[in-house]
């Protein structure tokens, strides 16, 4: 069974290439139906749990769909705050949203972190040409709309 580290927000972690495929199989997920989306100058906020450990991130990287690296990351960006649960220590690996050096360009992604030790791979998530305006914190749609089919009948206009 596939580990899930984030239940809480949207983007979900795996803890192998192999099992965030098994999830994809279960839900029936092309990329089609099921699509997250990301504006093109920062990512989509995120949080990681693991055991509590003194290793740090040593890579944080955007990948294409094919496993390209589209963007590496500064590590310094996923914040670590460490939390006691019912006597356990656990560390929230988390990343708020921060405008990119670069835009990314528009397609399908997913994330790719690790400590060195454990990895982690996200979700897919498509980055469509849409900004987020850092100052009002509100998104810029910087074409005209489209029109993505997410189920039967259902459309989202951007």
């Amino acid at each position: 069974m596939a580990k899930i580290y984030s239940k809480l927000l949207p983007l979900a972690f795996y803890s192998s290439k192999a099992d965030k495929q098994a999830q994809k199989d279960r839900n029936g997920d092309d990329n089609d139906t099921a699509v997250l989306l990301c504006p093109k100058n920062t990512l989509i906020d995120f949080q990681i749990q693991r055991n509590s450990t003194p290793d740090t991130i040593t890579d944080f990287k955007v990948y294409t769909e094919n496993d390209v690296v589209e963007v590496d990351l500064d590590n310094d960006l996923i914040s670590l705050i460490t939390v006691t649960n019912e006597n356990i220590l656990l560390d929230i690996l988390s990343y708020s949203h921060h405008e990119l050096a670069s835009e990314i360009e528009c397609g399908v992604y997913y994330i790719y972190v690790t400590d060195g030790t454990l990895e982690w791979y996200s979700d897919d998530f498509r980055v469509i040409d849409y900004e987020m305006d850092f100052e009002t914190n509100v998104g810029i749609n910087t074409v005209t709309p489209i029109n993505i089919n997410i189920s039967a009948g259902n459309n989202l206009i951007i």
